[in-house]
Parts: structure tokens; sequence; C-alpha cells
């Protein structure tokens, strides 16, 4: 026989629990309302960002002699998005922070605990979306900004000196740009023997006329770039006209050093997410150091992680909060721990691109920190 159970009966309660232990509606609520918050706060913070940087930009324009107006409005529209894609991480913290004191302030989440949803469960559908939304950052944000912040690096170049400053990078090796005698030359080289002191193998250099035609070429089995020139030995010349001419030493005045070349190298901020892994490739393929990309490619390849971390910790002090009142205190503790967390990362950042850390440590550690931060503040607040 079948026992019977009442409405206030333990059993009853308990097979309640187990029936209301995941609601899907409730979790469209809840992603919908941190989407919704992730927006507010994005919003809020591209407007901040491209005000201060067009005021930075309005005041690095006095120190330029070309450039007006709207110059400063194109070069701070171009650098906004990379500084607010950095940023990004941090408006999960506040859309959490956001999104759970009003779930608290309307008593929806009590409502939740009591009809059996653990805080887990709770945070099951918003870890999933940060995650999600992670991934878009990178995936597809982060080739966007890129383009654009790659034209920001060539404008700025234009504007301060008048020309790219730039070397191109291939699977065949590396391109140099530079002027010998006030003609155009261009330098290729199939790899780099001293990374230090920036010695090129098999350089091959074409010379150029005033219109960009060909004048000739250099061939040389290396080239060292000392102060204020190229030296090559036993180079080969090729004149126009078919003679060749050998020069035991032969100097090729530049301003060229090695750092400026390291400079030269395309910043890792300017290649796009799926591109990054070939040009790390090609780097390491003709000598040239990869370190900085390699800790830029690892930290977006963390960057979902680092969104689930920070809505973690913004869910802990809005539980705290919400729960024992002093609004301002934990918000204020939760800003303050958000931007004590932005020093960490980037200490961390520094010394991986110093090769102090390994690249993948130096990437994975703030977000890895941050999640084990976070589950031990929350197993604090709910579970004593």
């Amino acid at each position: 026989m079948r026992e019977l159970e009442f409405a206030g009966s333990p059993r009853a309660g308990q097979r309640d629990r187990r029936r209301w232990g995941f609601s899907w509606t409730f979790a469209r609520y809840q992603a919908r309302a941190l989407i919704q918050s992730v927006l507010a706060v994005t919003l809020g913070l591209v407007l901040l960002v491209v005000m201060f940087d067009a005021i930075e930009q309005l005041r690095r324009s006095g120190t330029r002699e070309s450039g007006g107006l709207g110059d400063v409005v194109e070069l701070a529209l171009l650098h906004a998005p990379s500084t607010a894609l950095q940023l990004l991480p941090f408006t999960m913290l506040f859309a959490a922070m956001l999104t759970f004191r009003r779930l608290s302030r309307s008593n929806e989440l009590v409502a939740a605990r009591a009809a059996g949803i653990s805080i887990w469960q709770l945070l099951l559908p918003v870890w999933g979306i940060a995650l999600v939304l992670g991934t878009v950052a990178v995936t597809v944000l982060n080739p966007v900004n890129a383009a654009l912040y790659a034209r920001y690096e060539a404008r700025v170049d234009m504007l301060e000196d008048g020309d790219l400053d730039r070397m191109d990078v291939a699977s065949g090796g590396l391109w140099l740009r530079q002027n010998w005698n006030d003609l155009p030359i261009v330098v290729h080289a199939r790899g780099v023997a001293d990374e230090q002191a920036m010695g090129l193998s098999e350089v091959t250099i074409f010379l150029l006329d005033a219109n960009g035609g060909y004048a000739g070429r250099i061939d040389a089995p290396g080239a060292e770039l000392t102060k204020g020139y190229w030296l090559l030995r036993d180079a080969a010349t090729a004149e126009p006209s078919g003679q060749m001419r050998r020069d035991e030493v032969l100097r090729i005045p530049t301003n060229l050093s090695p750092e400026r070349i390291h400079r030269g190298l395309a910043l890792p901020e300017t290649i796009s997410f799926w591109a990054l892994p070939d040009y790390i490739a090609t780097l390491r393929s003709i000598g040239l150091p990869t370190r900085g990309h390699v800790v830029h490619y690892q930290n977006l390849l963390a960057t979902p992680l680092m969104f689930a971390a920070m809505l973690l910790i913004g869910t802990v002090f809005s539980l705290r909060f919400g729960r024992r009142g002093g609004t301002l205190v934990f918000v204020g503790m939760g800003i303050a721990s958000g931007f004590v967390f932005f020093v960490f990362a980037n200490v961390v950042l520094a010394v991986g691109l110093s090769g102090r850390l390994p690249a993948e440590l130096a990437a994975w550690t703030p977000a890895v920190v941050a999640i084990l931060l976070g589950l031990a503040l929350l197993f604090h607040t709910e579970d004593g």
C-alpha cells in the first residue's frame, strides 16, 4: 500500500526540492538579466574609455607637428576598443554584482532558495553565459579589435614619423625597408642568426630607383647590424646591366637598431586570435623572439575562464551585501577587489613577458587564482 504524503511532510519537501532543483525558466531569466547588465556596463565602460582616450590623444597631439581634431577623434575611436576589450573581464564583475543585487532586492533569490535551488545551481546558467561571452570576445571581438589596433598603430606612425616603421615576416624570411643614398632598398633575409645583435643569414638586398623600379641587387651569406650600418662580407652586387661586382666587405648605412627592428615586429594586439599561431610559428622558424606573442595568445585562451572567475567574485560580494546589508561597503569592496586583481594580473603578465615565468603559467595563473579565491569566498559565505 502506497504511503500517503502530506504537503508539509519531510518526504514531500524533499521531493519538491528534487523537482525544483533546476529550472530552465529561471535559468533563462537569470541569463537574460545578466546579459542586460553586461550590455549596460559595457556601454558605460566604452563611453568612459572613449572620453578618456580622446583626452589623452588630444594631449599627445600637442607634441606632434601634424594632425588636427579629426585625427584625434579617429585615433581615439581606433584605440578605445583595445582598452575596452582588456577591461571586459571586469565588466563581468560589475555586471554580476548588478544582476544579483537586483535579484536580491526583489527577493527572487530568496524565493529560488526556498524552492530548493542551491547556490551552485543558481550559478550554473550564469557561468555558462560567462564562458560563452568570453569565447565570443576572443573569437569574434578580438579579430575586429586587432584590425582596428593595427590601423591605429599605422596612423600614429604616419603622424609622428611621417612613414611606416614596420618589419614584415613570412615563411620565406623577413623583409626590411630603408633608404640608402636617398633611394629605397629592401632587405630580405632567410633567418636571424643572432637575435640580440640582429645578425641575418642568406641576405638579399634589392636596390630600387626613385620610381620604385629595379636598380640591382646585392647577395651575401650574412649581414651584421652594427652601429650605423649593415656589414656584409663576400657580397656580390648585380648591376641592372648584368655586370657582377664582388666586395669582401660592404657597408650599407642604416638608421636601424636591434631594438627598433624588434619594435617593428607586428604587435601581438594587432594580430587576430586565429592568425597568432601561424605568426608565432613563422617567427620561430626565422629565429625572432616570440615570448610576447605566446603570452598574449595564452592570455586570450584563458579569457573565458577569467570571465567566469570575475562573475564568481562579483556574485560572492553581491550575496554578502544583499543578505547582510551594508551595500556601499560591499560594493566598494567589490570594486577594490577588481582593481587589486587587475594590478595582480598585469604584474604576473609582466613577469611572464620578462621570461621569469613560463608563458602558459603567466597567462593562466590570474584566472586560476581568481577561480580559487571566488570558490573559497563562496564556500565561506554559504557553508560558514
